[in-house]
């Protein structure tokens, strides 16, 4: 059984996400599967961990859509013990040649810019905490868990979108100069570039 599905591995599933957000205390996710006459058996939430392991199955419905198959799933926040700081979303279906783990992507430019734009983040536990989703550096459907800080408000991403709206705005002449920006609010701590710089 693990050989058969070590073999169906090398088969290539395409999801593509349709919808990512956190609305009335749940996680939900639309995305499409191209693939004839697969069906799905899970899709969970999974801590990016390689010392502990914890996954949260979503409850999903599935629909056909000419030759495609919608799925819409969701997890209540609350059923899930929540640790800092990546959480990853992976699926699980079965075709012909038996189970097949399969990613989801997101192929839309507009999807990423939307989701930076409305935040969609939720506090937890005495508003101690925040959690959001968010798209990693390949694209794939993620959420953020960690602590709340004080620049986790609607004045401080105003003031980050007016940056970026002045960024733009004289992108080509800075595209022209030689310099490296790092940086990290607070520098609490150090992730992706910052960390790979230091």
């Amino acid at each position: 059984m693990q050989n058969d599905r070590e073999e169906n591995k090398k088969k290539t599933v395409t999801a593509r996400l349709e919808s990512f957000k956190i609305k009335n205390g749940q996680i939900m996710i639309t995305f499409s599967l191209e693939m004839v006459g697969c069906q799905v058996k899970s899709i969970s939430l999974i801590l990016r961990s390689q010392v502990k392991e914890k996954r949260y199955d979503f409850v999903f419905t599935t629909k056909k859509r000419g030759g495609k198959t919608l799925v819409r799933a969701q997890l209540p926040l609350k059923t899930v013990d929540w640790e800092q700081f990546y959480w990853d979303i992976r699926g699980v279906v079965q075709n012909d040649g038996g189970l097949l783990d399969f990613r989801i992507k997101n192929r839309s430019k507009f999807q990423k810019i939307w989701m930076l734009a409305t935040g969609r983040q939720r506090f937890l536990q005495g508003k101690r905490y925040v959690v959001y989703p968010y798209l990693t550096n390949s694209n794939d459907p993620a959420i953020q868990y960690r602590i709340r800080t004080k620049q986790d408000n609607w004045q401080f991403v105003l003031k980050e979108y007016f940056v970026l709206l002045i960024y733009y705005l004289v992108r080509p002449y800075w595209l022209a100069k030689k310099i490296w920006l790092v940086y990290e609010k607070s520098s609490i701590t150090a992730q992706d570039n910052s960390y790979y710089f230091f």
